[in-house]
This record gives structure tokens, C-alpha cells and sequence, in this order.
């Protein structure tokens, strides 16, 4: 299995016992997040580490410890 069919997506949710609404898929990939995004989750694809560090901010996601 491979991105972006959804098998691998599922088989990963399945194993992890998550749910979808649950889940935050990153991928540099637009089709891939689309995926995820199609399959429940949230997504974000990533572009460098200050929008990611921006990203995970705003979801109130504290960085330091």
C-alpha cells in the first residue's frame, strides 16, 4: 500500500485504533492530505517549519517545555 490510496490510510487508523476526527495527517504532498481530509481527518501540508510551527500553534499545541 502507498499514498494516496486510501488503503493505507485506513489500515493505519485501524491499527493505531484511532479515529479519524482524532488524527492530524502532515504530508508535503497536496494529493496525500486530500486523502486524509476525504477520509475524515484533519490535514496540513507542509511547506517549512514556520508554517508548521504556526500551524500547530493556532491548534493551541504548546511547543516548549
Amino acid at each position: 500500500m502507498i499514498k494516496p490510496n486510501k488503503d493505507i490510510y485506513l489500515y493505519t487508523l485501524k491499527n493505531s485504533n484511532s479515529k479519524p476526527e482524532k488524527v492530524l495527517f502532515i504530508d508535503n504532498n497536496k494529493i496525500n492530505v486530500d486523502t486524509a481530509i476525504k477520509l475524515g481527518m484533519s490535514g496540513f501540508i507542509y511547506t517549512n517549519n514556520n508554517s508548521f510551527i504556526d500551524y500547530i500553534k493556532k491548534l493551541g499545541i504548546n511547543l516548549s517545555d
